[in-house]
């Protein structure tokens, strides 16, 4: 009978380590991705900016405006998922409605992007890997050091794209072209009536 009477006791016991160890891996969670938040920020993002900004010296001038309303559509279409997120929704096959028609805006814009990747695949190489190679390997190698702070057996979940390019999305040639795009520049005024 003891042992009956302790059981809910223990129960309660083992919920509460349950409870208190996925708090702490959440917490550790939220400090990892802190700390790889602000690494990117410190190291990566002026790094890539100089890099699309080389990137739009070799971009023809049409080719500038149509990438630049692409990033727009882009833009957009992600702010809309942002939101979507942000709403309680109570009605889960709306929000997957909702979902899935961003994303099929999202492959729609992309699929354009692809065609100006491939048009200008070999500068996108060079920006993107060739230029940067020595800095990438740094990168993995800063940024698996903080994964080991947290003693996470987890490799850098970004591994792929450092393997082929740099990092994260910003290496997925259609991410980077769509990325900081530059705004074209205005046409000059046409001639003056009577001119």
């Amino acid at each position: 009978m003891k042992t009956l009477s302790l059981f809910p006791f223990i129960l309660l016991i083992l919920t509460f380590n349950l409870s208190f160890a996925q708090s702490k891996a959440v917490n550790s969670y939220v400090a990892l991705k802190n700390e790889v938040t602000a690494y990117h920020q410190k190291n990566l993002n002026t790094v890539f900016e100089q890099q699309r900004n080389k990137l739009n010296q070799f971009l023809e001038k049409e080719d500038k405006a149509s990438i630049y309303a692409l990033a727009k559509q882009f833009e957009a279409q992600q702010s809309q998922k942002a939101k979507l997120f942000a709403q309680k929704q109570a009605d889960a096959s709306v929000f997957m409605q909702t979902w899935e028609e961003l994303q099929q805006k999202e492959v729609q814009i992309l699929i354009k992007a692809e065609g100006f990747v491939e048009k200008y695949d070999a500068i996108i190489e060079q920006v993107l890997k060739e230029e940067i190679q020595t800095q990438i390997k740094k990168w993995q190698t800063e940024i698996n050091q903080i994964l080991s702070k947290y003693n996470t057996p987890l490799q850098y979940p970004q591994q792929r794209y450092f393997a082929k390019y740099g990092f994260g999305r910003w290496s997925s040639p259609a991410y980077f072209l769509l990325w900081n795009a530059e705004k074209p520049e205005k046409q000059e005024a046409a001639a003056e009536p009577g001119n």
